[in-house]
């Protein structure tokens, strides 16, 4: 059984289809479009190995990444219009996460999933701040 590279588990998770989310990146954009909003883009954030058996190198590789969920520039429409949105993108990320199994078409990784989301209106773009959702996604396998 071959391992999962880190590769495909940032981009599996890039290609993670979210109702709501308008566009998905395959990496953090440059910049982004009113019209995009809400878009997502995955991140690369830590990947660790350990021994598989005694000598030999490489065991299941562990990795964290995260995927952002932009929803809007900062200042653009009210804090509870905002807010409302990235809790129904909550909502949403979950429905779509909680579906890959590690036989799925683009599964993240061999084991179960684990994630936290968080809530971010600092999150940066070229030179713009916008509220985002940044969901925080560890594999294995």
């Amino acid at each position: 059984m071959a391992i999962t590279t880190y590769r495909s588990f940032i981009d599996n998770l890039g290609d993670l289809s979210i109702t709501g989310i308008v566009r998905a990146f395959d990496a953090p954009p440059a910049s982004v479009e009113t019209a995009d909003l809400p878009c997502s883009f995955p991140r690369a954030v830590e990947g660790t190995e350990g021994p598989m058996t005694v000598q030999t190198a490489g065991g299941w590789p562990e990795f964290t990444g995260e995927l952002v969920m932009l929803v809007e520039p900062y200042g653009q429409n009210t804090v509870p219009e905002n807010h409302s949105t990235v809790v129904d993108l909550a909502d949403n990320f979950s429905t779509a996460i909680r579906a890959i199994t590690p036989s799925s078409s683009k599964p993240l990784g061999k084991g179960a999933l684990n994630w936290t989301l968080t809530l971010s209106s600092n999150e940066v773009v070229g030179e713009r701040q916008y509220w985002a959702l940044i969901a925080r996604v560890e594999g294995s396998g």
